[in-house]
């Protein structure tokens, strides 16, 4: 049985809403927190988070504050996949930090592996520093025989 929640973000941060759904529990926390369990996606115009348990806490005026994810993290977002194992997103600074071992993001152009990324939702970039990261480029599709 799937189970729907939606909650409006403060319009002083973005005024796209957020819709989360999940096939497991929802269990009302004390501190103001949810905690939803087994295929839960979270949604907004913009990007899409797919994982197995997230916690969200809200405000006294029960806005998002943050989320935590675990398990089999996926965040998705113009044609960029990044995957990891806990996401932490924070309302306030409006960017979420992957973490994983190791966090991959895939585009058409490349796959990088980095301990951790940040997620600017504004911007709606990804980015990573520090060490042991690698970028591999992927391939260009090769030209139709007719097209050289």
């Amino acid at each position: 049985m799937a189970s729907e929640t939606s909650q409006q973000p403060s319009t002083a941060q973005s005024t796209d809403p957020i819709h989360i759904q999940c096939q497991g529990p929802i269990q009302f926390l004390s501190g103001n927190q949810i905690l939803l369990e087994q295929n839960v996606v979270v949604k907004t115009t913009k990007e899409q988070m797919d994982c197995q348990r997230l916690r969200v806490l809200l405000t006294e005026r029960q806005e998002v504050r943050g989320m935590a994810a675990d398990g089999q993290v996926i965040l998705s977002s113009q044609g960029s996949t990044a995957t990891g194992n806990q996401l932490h997103w924070y309302s306030k600074q409006q960017a979420a930090l992957l973490i994983g071992n190791p966090v991959l993001l895939k585009t058409d152009e490349f796959t990088l592996k980095a301990p951790m990324a940040w997620y600017d939702i504004k911007a709606q970039r990804f980015s990573t520093r520090g060490q042991s990261i690698l970028l591999e480029t992927q391939p260009k599709a090769l030209k139709k025989e007719g097209n050289k």
